[in-house]
């Protein structure tokens, strides 16, 4: 059993929402294009926030959840 699943949440939205800039990766195609877009944001003086997409792993395999 697992304690907590969590959603698909739109991270990159809600920055937005709060004035930042928020960017979405959802292939690590998209790593080098996204961090250097992230960079003129920020040096532009800008808040922002990379929300990245990422598929399941076992690597809490055998942990105990509460």
């Amino acid at each position: 059993p697992v304690a907590t699943e969590l959603g698909n949440t739109k991270y990159h939205e809600v920055v937005a929402a709060l004035g930042g800039q928020g960017l979405q990766i959802m292939d690590k195609k998209e790593i080098d294009d996204v961090l250097n877009t992230a960079k003129e944001f920020a040096a532009a003086g800008k808040s922002v926030a990379i929300n990245v997409k990422i598929g399941k792993t076992d690597f809490r395999k055998g942990s105990i959840s509460i």
